[in-house]
């Protein structure tokens, strides 16, 4: 066993976030281009309500493909995943499963610790072997 809480992996975070009904052509994704792979997206509460990511984008520029939609006229909840929770107090080990997740989120959605993506966890494994 690992034995690791989630809080001990969070290594930067987030200053920053994507309103739901923006679009790329209106929003500062500038997270993104400054070496953070993901941004937490609120609606009109401050909640968070998910996820952006340049993965979350390209899934749905596959969709659009064969249509005339300008994909980065979209509002952005439109083109974000939706967020998973996860206590930052959990172990690691025994609260998630990476199989079918690239990033999580750590905290609630009124008050996020973080996001914690599989090359955070690595990297941070990979200090204690």
């Amino acid at each position: 066993m690992i034995g690791h809480q989630l809080r001990q992996f969070i290594v930067d975070q987030i200053n920053g976030h994507l309103d739901q009904n923006s679009s790329l052509n209106t929003s500062s994704i500038g997270s993104l281009d400054n070496g953070f792979s993901q941004i937490p997206v609120i609606d009109k509460s401050k909640k968070i309500i998910g996820v952006f990511s340049w993965k979350s984008f390209g899934k749905r520029v596959g969709d659009l493909h064969a249509t005339k939609i300008n994909p980065t006229d979209l509002p952005i909840r439109e083109l974000m995943d939706k967020g998973r929770f996860i206590d930052p107090e959990l172990y690691i080990d025994t609260e998630t499963d990476w199989g079918d997740l690239d990033h999580i989120l750590v905290g609630t959605k009124d008050n996020l610790v973080g996001i914690l993506c599989i090359a955070d966890v690595f990297g941070r494994l990979n200090d204690f072997a």
